[in-house]
């Protein structure tokens, strides 16, 4: 893969399509989520990343399920994967996930949605930086 110009087809343009699209939906998500959780009379933090959490696996379970039965295979090397990969992928769901959900949505709740999203400009930058630290 190379960096640098692209010219401008179909699939480029149903990316930058999505991407729109995903950064509105995030940004309208913040609104009603504390519109949601006020209209509930404060919904604890923790209840809302749960639930949250809980609409993410039912949407994902029928494409696990279709991958699992379409590639047999896969689920037997996933068996196969060292403790530590476990290790990493239980503590990015734990930490980088559902305690950072009840952070966030205790945040939409205190300080409002705006300085809630404020917080993902920081993203790219750790990004960058984490990788830089950890993968040269």
């Amino acid at each position: 893969a190379q960096a640098g110009p692209v010219a401008l087809g179909m699939p480029v343009a149903l990316g930058i399509a999505a991407c729109l699209v995903a950064t509105g939906c995030y940004g309208l998500a913040g609104f009603l989520t504390r519109r949601w959780i006020t209209a509930r009379g404060g919904l604890d933090s923790r209840l809302v990343a749960l639930g949250s959490q809980w609409g993410a696996v039912l949407a994902l379970a029928p494409w696990a399920a279709w991958q699992a039965f379409s590639q047999p295979g896969l689920a037997a090397r996933w068996g196969a994967a060292p403790a530590p990969v476990w290790g990493a992928l239980l503590a990015m769901g734990l930490l980088c996930t559902a305690w950072a959900y009840v952070l966030y949505f205790r945040l939409i709740a205190d300080e409002g949605p705006l300085k809630a999203l404020a917080v993902t400009f920081l993203v790219p930058a750790f990004g960058v930086a984490w990788g830089w630290l950890l993968l040269d």
